[in-house]
């Protein structure tokens, strides 16, 4: 098989998804890996995310980004292969551009700008919180960052420190776009409120800063990858815990997984019987095949035994 793996870029770098996208590839057992990701000025290549894929196991990379990238590889051209599945996070036209090719190609969930909720409760260091709620809206404008609380304390806390630090940072004009077009900070009526809210928007990074995070994990039903407690921030998923930054969003949550080595895995089943064997299974076979009315398939099994 041959698997394209898209690495993003534009307004910043991101060798660690060279590594998140290629690793799980060449653990799999995948025999040729192809990965893209835009040049920068010059059509430049950032030097980490070039060597982060040569030492992740990259066999060929191409200086290509946006849907260009994403058609290149589900179709192929004359100089880009065409592969049997693309994986890997973009921008909201990469992630477009995936699942229009998706049945061409199979593709890992849509990963598209970066999604954080945060389910705090009064326990919660507000200092912690806003740093995390600016952590997730620096990567572009169509990032988003949402605190669910029932303190309304705390909420009024982290509005107060955001708002005092926000002149002041670095990335301040896509930090203010991320906030003012997709982020909210929000007050419930209690711990359980919260947590309904947080199974609805199935957000592709959960963070629990709760009094007790592993008692509320049980009630979790939608996330893409979840971290608990102070010490639990999600840059360190997204560089060094161990899981995997390549994760679905837009509430896709819901029904897809982060990317891992099973995204590399096909399972094909396969079945052997004796004589015995399918004698024990012939009328069974036989009744349901003529129940859905195709007496073909029901002599496939009959006509095996009709000289016995």
């Amino acid at each position: 098989p041959r698997v394209g793996c898209y690495i993003p870029g534009g307004l910043a770098s991101y060798p660690s998804s060279a590594l998140m996208n290629i690793i799980p590839a060449k653990v799999a057992g995948v025999r040729e890996i192809i990965a893209c990701t835009p040049p920068g000025a010059g059509l430049a290549l950032n030097p980490a995310t070039l060597v982060a894929a040569h030492l992740a196991g990259a066999h060929r990379l191409f200086k290509l980004g946006g849907p260009w990238a994403i058609g290149s590889l589900a179709y192929g051209t004359a100089l880009v292969p065409k592969v049997d599945k693309i994986v890997g996070p973009g921008n909201k036209w990469v992630t477009a551009a995936k699942l229009l090719v998706f049945g061409e190609v199979d593709i890992d969930s849509p990963a598209g700008p970066s999604e954080a909720l945060i389910v705090a409760d009064d326990a919660a260091e507000a200092r912690l919180v806003a740093a995390d709620f600016l952590s997730q809206v620096e990567h572009d404008p169509d990032a988003a960052a949402v605190l669910v609380t029932p303190s309304e304390a705390l909420a009024h806390q982290v509005v107060e420190i955001i708002l005092a630090e926000l002149p002041y940072l670095p990335r301040r004009e896509i930090l203010e776009a991320a906030i003012r077009n997709n982020s909210a900070i929000l007050v419930t009526r209690n711990l359980e409120a919260a947590l309904e809210f947080a199974n609805a928007y199935a957000a592709e990074h959960l963070q629990i800063m709760t009094r007790d995070p592993f008692a509320v994990l049980p009630h979790i039903q939608h996330a893409g990858s979840i971290f608990l407690g102070p010490y639990a921030p999600v840059p360190v998923g997204d560089y060094a815990s161990g899981t995997n930054h390549v994760l679905p969003t837009g509430g896709c949550a819901r029904m897809f997984s982060g990317l891992s080595v099973d995204d590399f895995v096909k399972r094909p089943t396969f079945q052997h019987l004796t004589r015995e064997g399918l004698a024990a299974l012939k009328d069974t076979v036989v009744l349901l095949a003529e129940a859905e009315g195709l007496p073909l398939h029901a002599r496939a099994v009959a006509e095996r035994f009709r000289y016995a």
